[in-house]
């Protein structure tokens, strides 16, 4: 690769880095809001619980 672009690999990595971070970390906080919107939508947790269960999956699905 020409020298010219050395710079811009750190550019691609972090950037690559942060979407990552905001992809997997959006999917993970499901499970601090989880016991919030029980409460708030006033539904079982089998119901708030299939929301996490979603945007997992999306989130596999779109080869993440």
């Amino acid at each position: 690769m020409p020298e010219e672009y050395s710079g811009f690999r750190w550019v691609v990595l972090s950037m690559a880095f942060f979407v990552n971070m905001l992809t997997w970390g959006a999917s993970y906080s499901v499970g601090v809001l989880y016991s919030d919107w029980v409460r708030y939508f006033d539904a079982p947790a089998s119901y708030v619980g299939f929301v996490g269960g979603l945007l997992t999956a999306m989130s596999c699905l779109a080869g993440n």
